[in-house]
């Protein structure tokens, strides 16, 4: 009898955890699409096509050469502050910025937080 009321306890904790984590992920992404809509919309399409002043998002995963970090760290770097990730001799943000140099992209830090531009990413 004690094991029944463990298990039914333990399978009532893990449906909880669930239901919060999928309506968590789910508000999640909505803030994503809102920074997104609101902070890289006007120079960014979240298609594969170049918009005049940045390149387009969609499959920004398969471009990105991070070096050390991983793709979501750089990104981060990346969105946050570009430019100091550039002047840190970072090789990729070195070539992106040769490619894009005019349309020089925005400096979010002290805008976004990391939070905000991981809801982004998640978008």
């Amino acid at each position: 009898m004690k094991n029944n009321i463990s298990q039914a306890s333990v399978k009532t904790l893990l449906a909880v955890v669930f239901t919060v984590f999928a309506i968590t992920s789910k508000i999640y992404a909505q803030d994503g699409k809102k920074l997104f809509k609101q902070n890289c919309a006007v120079c960014h399409a979240s298609h594969t096509e170049a918009m005049s002043t940045g390149p387009g998002l969609k499959g920004i995963y398969d471009r990105v050469q991070p070096g050390s970090l991983t793709k979501d760290a750089w990104l981060t770097k990346w969105i946050l502050d570009n430019g100091k990730l550039t002047k840190s001799g970072d090789a990729y943000a070195n070539q992106i910025t040769s490619k894009y140099g005019a349309g020089k992209m925005t400096v979010f830090e002290g805008q976004l937080t990391e939070k905000d531009v991981a809801a982004i990413l998640e978008f």
